[in-house]
């Protein structure tokens, strides 16, 4: 490996673990694609996050509603945090009421370390 710099400024080293992180990106996205629930939810969480691609919540969101509709726990979990968060781009509160109940039921340590979801706001008196 190489010490020098390219022309774009990048070191030899970090082309390398730019390529290393795009080949695993691609695999990851494949394996999603082929319905493994595990790689929807670190799909979901790449998006998520903005881990080696752009931040999108709407993405996200898809990718761990994937996971959650096969039953994994942690894309349940991460699915009702987006919304507990308003990060979901529309939110549906029966949807969302769902996945309260759901995280609940099959995981209450998981539902127990988030916060509880408030009311909604009362309508001004008339």
């Amino acid at each position: 490996m190489g010490y020098g710099l390219r022309a774009d400024g990048l070191s030899e080293d970090d082309v390398e673990s730019l390529w290393w992180e795009r080949l695993a990106y691609e695999w990851k996205r494949r394996a999603a694609e082929q319905g493994d629930n595990l790689e929807q939810y670190l799909l979901g969480d790449s998006y998520a996050y903005g881990c080696n691609v752009s931040q999108d919540d709407a993405e996200a969101v898809r990718w761990y509603r994937l996971a959650a509709a096969q039953g994994d726990w942690m894309g349940r979990q991460a699915l009702q945090e987006m919304y507990v968060e308003g990060r979901v781009v529309s939110l549906h509160e029966l949807e969302l009421a769902l996945w309260n109940f759901v995280v609940s039921e099959s995981d209450r340590c998981a539902s127990e370390r988030l916060e509880p979801i408030p009311p909604p706001p009362l309508p001004p008196p008339q």
